[in-house]
């Protein structure tokens, strides 16, 4: 096991969004007679220090310990925020995106440790 995380700039805002739930949308999608283009996301930005901390909070892991930065990480050209508008999916497709972001993380975080003890026995 790693001693670190390394990561690059924590203060990047993104569109954390569940897969799962956008393969709902785009089954929906295929139902339609006329195809259109939709925006899929959950419409929220956070950062990524944000998705860090609480899943290390979720993990009871002091993030300050295991978190360490790497500037080379950084993209050149880097979009501060990145975040969508799914009201077209919303209103044409009937398709709600309800899950929090600490939803979310408690989904990944209970996936991978279900992964790990599955890949381990």
């Amino acid at each position: 096991m790693a001693d670190n995380l390394i990561l690059g700039n924590l203060k990047v805002y993104r569109d954390w969004g569940y897969a799962p739930e956008y393969v709902k949308a785009m089954w929906l999608m295929l139902q339609q007679n006329k195809p259109r283009d939709y925006i899929i996301c959950s419409g929220e930005a956070h950062s990524l220090e944000e998705f860090t901390k609480e899943v290390f909070k979720k993990l009871n892991l002091d993030f300050k310990k295991f978190i360490k930065i790497d500037k080379t990480l950084y993209r050149p050209v880097e979009l501060e925020i990145i975040y969508g508008d799914n009201t077209k999916a919303k209103e044409l497709l009937g398709w709600q995106y309800n899950m929090t972001f600490e939803q979310l993380i408690d989904t990944l975080v209970k996936d991978e440790i279900e992964y790990m003890n599955w890949k381990l026995h």
